[in-house]
């Protein structure tokens, strides 16, 4: 009897933690922190902002801690292999490795709002500006400064203004072309008018009228061969052997469907 009521108690006690346990873990898809570099407090309030700038803009903002790459050897293979894992469409994944002597960062995205909103220049300096955070393991304020850099560049790329971008507006296109055309103008008048003064001088029909009359005497002409010249270069010869070819590129040539910018901390 004691090991009935036991046995309810404790499926009693799983019924009320389980809620709590998928209501956490609802926001994984925005925070998925395998390297346990946050507290609970710390990734609710950060599952808290990711997701609410995400709604804001229409595409995934995430971040992703792990421990170690699985074996792989390029982040950005394992960035993408991910991305698709966690179930991202469109969005950016902010990736934290801490591999033993092997700490990196990685910026995966892909999509059509997302890489129009991330361009290459505006995940590097996304990098950048958070370099000096992971350096003294302040992840809180590094995840926080990314949210609020993601939140500054998709509002830019929704004004038509992506990062690292120059808007050519209606009025500045008619700016350029009417200095250029100015220019033209400026330039073919001075040309004419140099051109003008130059009617002293005349071409002649004929090249005995360059020659001072009486200056030349020719009282015999000969043709002698002197020497001769060859240079001989050997026709490249079609290699019809086997061969191989390579082509290829990583993630940060931004090739392909998505993209991203890595480096080491």
């Amino acid at each position: 009897m004691k090991i009935k009521h036991c046995l309810t108690a404790l499926l009693i006690g799983l019924l009320m933690v389980m809620p709590m346990s998928l209501v956490h873990a609802s926001g994984s898809i925005y925070v998925t922190d395998e390297a346990g570099l946050l507290s609970e407090s710390e990734e609710d309030e950060l599952v808290s902002t990711l997701e609410s700038v995400s709604n804001a803009h229409g595409t995934r903002v995430c971040v992703l801690t792990v421990n170690s790459l699985d074996g792989y050897d390029d982040m950005g293979e394992y960035a993408a292999d991910r991305f698709d894992s966690l179930g991202i469409s469109d969005g950016i994944l902010y990736i934290i490795s801490m591999e033993t002597n092997n700490h990196q960062w990685y910026l995966y995205r892909d999509g059509d709002t997302a890489k129009y909103a991330f361009t290459k220049k505006g995940m590097t300096a996304i990098g950048e500006k958070l370099q000096s955070y992971l350096s003294d393991s302040d992840w809180e304020t590094a995840f926080s400064k990314y949210a609020s850099l993601c939140d500054k560049y998709l509002t830019q790329a929704e004004n038509g203004e992506p990062y690292g971008t120059t808007k050519k507006t209606f009025n500045g296109l008619m700016s350029a072309l009417i200095s250029m055309v100015s220019g033209l103008v400026l330039g073919f008048g001075r040309t004419a008018s140099l051109k003008g003064e130059l009617k002293s001088v005349k071409s002649q029909q004929s090249a005995a009228n360059y020659v001072v009359q009486n200056s030349l005497n020719l009282t015999r002409r000969q043709d002698l061969f002197l020497f001769r010249n060859v240079t001989r270069t050997p026709r490249p010869k079609e290699n019809r052997g086997g061969g191989s070819h390579h082509s290829g590129g990583g993630f940060n040539d931004f090739g392909g469907g998505g993209g991203g910018v890595g480096g080491h901390f």
